[in-house]
């Protein structure tokens, strides 16, 4: 009985070492994801994605049809983000975001699409702009 317990020691400790292998592993996994994660939601990320948005809509601006991917970001949704981008981030991402806007506008996007977007914010208490929108100063 002795000589087969010390096999299934040895299995334990073999266990417990893979056991600790696998969870450095998955640490260093989580570890490599949180950067990249970072790395996107970082502002130098942010203004060329901001760029090349603004980019398209000023193309579309000078084109007689609006491209297609100018009609996807000019909906209330992508408004809303826009707006609360523009509440939230530094002063060069609001320049981008107000140079979007403003193209969206040159582009003629249908106004209603504007008053949606404003009756989707003054709904959403999580938004930053409902309570800019709301707050009541004393």
């Amino acid at each position: 009985m002795e000589a087969s317990e010390k096999p299934d020691g040895d299995n334990k400790k073999e266990n417990k070492e893979d056991d600790i292998e696998e969870k450095e592993k998955q640490e260093e996994r989580a570890e490599k994801e949180i950067k990249s994660i970072y790395k996107l939601y970082s502002e130098s990320f942010l203004r060329r994605l901001l760029r090349l948005v603004e980019m398209f809509t000023s193309i579309a601006t000078v084109s007689p049809y609006p491209l297609s991917m100018v009609q996807k970001v000019a909906n209330p949704y992508q408004l809303e983000t826009l707006l609360n981008v523009l509440i939230l981030s530094s002063p060069r991402i609001k320049i981008i975001v107000l140079k979007i806007i403003q193209n969206l506008i040159k582009i003629a996007i249908p106004f209603e699409v504007f008053e949606e977007t404003i009756t989707y914010i003054s709904k959403d208490p999580k938004s930053q702009a409902y309570e800019i929108l709301n707050k009541v100063v004393p």
